[in-house]
């Protein structure tokens, strides 16, 4: 009898905690992530010049798929990845996240790149939403990851509908290369119009390599090795141009990519060519103007 009265009682607690579920909405299931064989790695990218140009952070949702409790607020959150530099924000970033779940690839600092970390995530189909610091809807999309991938996430602003936003994702791939630098070139300005990429020596001689002869908006080149030997005469680093690509003799910027044999960047081109105006959605419903002046420059990402 008396175990009957507890098959019942803990029946009763059951069904209150359905109850409860139904009434709080429906959660999508948390799998945890338990097998590395089925784990994608994924690193998100704010590169909105909107939300750089009011410099706050912004927050991204993951529907429900990981507990809050990995997050240091809550939800995830774009995080500008260095207080004196105002180039961007990521997710995740060095100190951000769970110490348990941070993944990063390569720990040295440098003053020439920003160490890019990868949050892990169970393979599978996810829906994200990107919001404002006051948590206002701007943007969501539906990625799928593979097992044992890497995925970059960028979050743009669409330079075509005022106040709307855009989102760039692909496959990331971190493989060492001996005696060569890996390095994939991401063209992030709206209107900076097309680029050409070169290579110099310390003479200011142009080296031949593999870059496209024409890198437009949008456009994320495949990732060229760039031979490592001779380096030395530089300093030990890779000298690199961006130019107008109607215009050769016109240098946009100037970069500098450590020589470091076996490892694998990414540089963004970002910014504006002009001073223009844009718009946010504000909590109330009206919308924010928003003055972005002109700041074309670049960002170098280290993956491994």
């Amino acid at each position: 009898m008396e175990a009957k009265t507890k098959y019942f009682h803990l029946l009763e607690i059951i069904l209150i905690c359905i109850l409860l579920q139904t009434l709080m909405g429906c959660k999508k299931e948390v799998i945890p992530i338990s097998n590395a064989n089925e784990i994608a790695r994924i690193n998100f990218f704010d590169a909105s010049e909107v939300f750089n140009a009011i410099g706050r952070d912004n927050y991204i949702y993951i529907n429900d798929s990981v507990p809050s409790d990995n997050f240091r607020n809550g939800f995830p959150k774009f995080r500008r990845m260095d207080r004196n530099d105002p180039h961007g924000r990521t997710f995740p970033g060095s100190g951000y996240m769970h110490p348990n779940i941070r993944i990063n690839v390569h720990n040295a600092n440098s003053n020439l790149y920003h160490n890019v970390y990868w949050f892990p995530m169970q393979q599978g189909e996810y829906k994200f939403i990107f919001s404002t610091d006051e948590k206002v809807f701007a943007k969501d999309t539906t990625l799928k990851f593979d097992p044992k991938q890497y995925y970059a996430v960028y979050l743009l602003d669409d330079p075509n509908n005022d106040g709307a936003f855009n989102v760039l994702s692909f496959p990331e791939d971190i493989k060492v290369t001996e005696g060569k630098v890996r390095l994939r070139v991401i063209h992030l300005s709206p209107d900076l119009g097309g680029v050409r990429i070169i290579r110099n020596d310390v003479e200011g001689k142009v080296k031949k390599e593999n870059f496209p002869e024409v890198l437009n908006y949008r456009d994320v080149t495949d990732y060229i090795e760039i031979d490592t030997t001779g380096a030395s005469k530089s300093h030990g680093n890779i000298l690199l141009g961006l130019t107008d690509a109607k215009n050769p003799d016109h240098m946009h910027k100037m970069q500098i990519i450590p020589a470091d044999p076996g490892s694998t960047y990414v540089l963004l081109i970002k910014g504006h060519q002009n001073q223009i105006q844009r718009k946010l959605l504000q909590k109330d419903g009206t919308y924010r103007s928003i003055g972005i002046i002109p700041n074309i420059r670049t960002l170098l990402r280290r993956l491994n």
